[in-house]
């Protein structure tokens, strides 16, 4: 394989060296003689001959054109034939809640257990997961494959996520069973439509916080009903962290201040991270904890959007909420992933891609060292048998 294979058409410049040795002026040989006058007067009969002389040294700077054509082709040299190169194979995981994590990393092993070389990706998407796939594979050699193990609802793959991965690289997907979803409420299924009312009426005991305003509460309980019907969580999610937010009319606020300590778990500081990072809302909050359970200390109205935006940060901190497209009840069809389905093909990697012309280069400047030596040698053969001459 050559970058440029055009530049094969400077092997046309093999016939300069040839014609510089055809035409060269050949000196004659002169040869002392004490008299001519027991050479019988002749007619002079002038023969060019055409033959070509120094043969080594031709060879030689026959062989400095045809290297440095070859070098200006770009050859790339591989470095293995597609029978010898080992299967390599990258898995991509669908992270999803809609897929069952169990059985998928299962089937995600398995399929990575028959290739001589591979990783596994679990990818809260599958378009990150294939990307992170690519990279991996582009180092790699041989045949490379990737595998996509997903429940692939529809919206997960499309044709641009595909087009990701080269045209070397086979593609293979691997179905697993969906979890069962419970569809929030306002949100029902019409055959293959969908449709979402709001708002919607959520009942709020059930959620991992609570809010409490005193006077306002009515108003508190309306806003946090509001974010929870906007913020898609699993009705198996059940996490063992809780946070109260606290407005200014909470009537036991001073004393759960009395008693509350700095926060000291992860997960507190995953929840404190956004609301103390934002410039909007770090200078309305105070985040303690207290009993196992986080507080936050808000100091605005409960009914204003701000209030609305920290309980929404605190909420889906707390709990791991569901994309939109986990209620999606249609499955990508069979037919569309065979279309998208194809076999691995031996491809070289990244360095192998690229020109080796260099080496050659170095092997031209080695021939004109010989070329130059091969020259000054005959220049001082020469010398030495005029010189020979001259005294005989």
């Amino acid at each position: 394989m050559f970058a440029q294979p055009w530049a094969w058409l400077g092997l046309a410049g093999l016939a300069v060296p040839i014609a510089i040795h055809m035409l060269a002026r050949h000196q004659a040989v002169h040869t002392l003689f004490p008299s001519l006058r027991f050479i019988d007067v002749t007619d002079v009969t002038f023969i060019k001959r055409q033959r070509l002389t120094d043969i080594p040294l031709l060879l030689i700077r026959l062989a400095v054109v045809a290297v440095a054509v070859a070098a200006m082709a770009g050859p790339r040299w591989l470095a293995a034939s597609a029978v010898g190169r080992a299967t390599v194979m990258a898995v991509v995981v669908d992270g999803s809640a809609g897929v069952v994590g169990g059985e998928a990393m299962t089937m995600a092993r398995s399929a990575a257990a028959t290739a001589s070389s591979s990783t596994v990706v679990e990818a809260p998407s599958l378009a990150s997961g294939i990307e992170s796939a690519v990279a991996w594979l582009s180092t790699q050699t041989g045949a490379r494959e990737l595998v996509i193990v997903s429940d692939f609802q529809r919206g997960s793959l499309d044709a641009a996520a595909i087009a990701m991965v080269p045209s070397g690289v086979g593609v293979r997907f691997t179905p697993v069973p969906r979890a069962p979803t419970t569809l929030p409420p306002g949100f029902e299924l019409r055959g293959d439509r969908s449709r979402m009312t709001w708002p919607v009426a959520t009942a709020t005991s059930s959620l991992p916080l609570t809010v409490k305003a005193g006077a306002d509460q009515a108003r508190a309980d309306a806003m946090l009903s509001a974010v929870a019907s906007l913020v898609m969580t699993s009705s198996a999610d059940a996490s063992a962290r809780r946070a109260t937010l606290l407005f200014p009319g909470a009537p036991d606020r001073a004393a759960m201040v009395a008693a509350a300590r700095a926060i000291d778990q992860p997960w507190m500081f995953a929840v404190a991270q956004p609301l103390l990072n934002d410039p909007h809302t770090r200078g309305h909050v105070d985040v303690r904890a207290a009993n196992a359970e986080l507080i936050v200390m808000v100091d605005n109205d409960p009914g204003s959007p701000l209030s609305a935006g920290i309980a929404s940060t605190v909420l889906t901190s707390l709990v791991q909420p569901l994309a939109w497209s986990e209620f999606e009840p249609e499955a990508i069809a069979p037919e569309q992933l065979r279309q998208w389905e194809r076999a691995p093909s031996d491809a070289p990697s990244a360095n192998e891609r690229e020109p080796q012309g260099r080496w050659l280069w170095l092997i031209v400047i080695g021939l004109l060292g010989i070329e130059t030596w091969m020259r000054r040698e005959r220049r001082v053969a020469a010398a030495a048998e005029e010189a020979h001459a001259r005294v005989a």
